[in-house]
This record gives structure tokens, sequence and C-alpha cells, in this order.
């Protein structure tokens, strides 16, 4: 199953973290820069936009 976690704040962190190390398959979808470029340090697969937009969804699967 693949999740995709919308915001890469406390709670979409954390998340991101206890799927990974569960070894889910995740996707976290973020429009702030500075957070992108901390998921994306951490390892995790990165879709840039508004998590509130259909083609970004879709996007990130």
């Amino acid at each position: 199953m693949r999740f995709v976690i919308v915001g890469y704040g406390r709670v979409g962190a954390r998340t991101a973290r206890i799927l990974g190390e569960e070894g889910h398959d995740l996707v976290v979808v973020e429009n702030d820069r500075d957070k992108v470029e901390r998921a994306r340090e951490a390892g995790f697969e990165v879709v840039e936009g508004d998590g509130s937009v259909e083609s970004v969804l879709q996007e990130a699967g």
C-alpha cells in the first residue's frame, strides 16, 4: 500500500518517519520549500505542491 502524506509539519514528519521505519511505500506532498527540502534530506520522496489540488495528488500516486 502507498501512503500519501499531505503536509510535512510536526505530525506529518512523525507519521512519515514511523511509516518509513515500518517499510511502507510513501510520498510526502508539501508546498513549503523549506519543508520540502527537510523531507528530501530525511530520504522521503516528495511532490512539491498543494495537497488540495487533484493533479498534485495524482502525481503523488
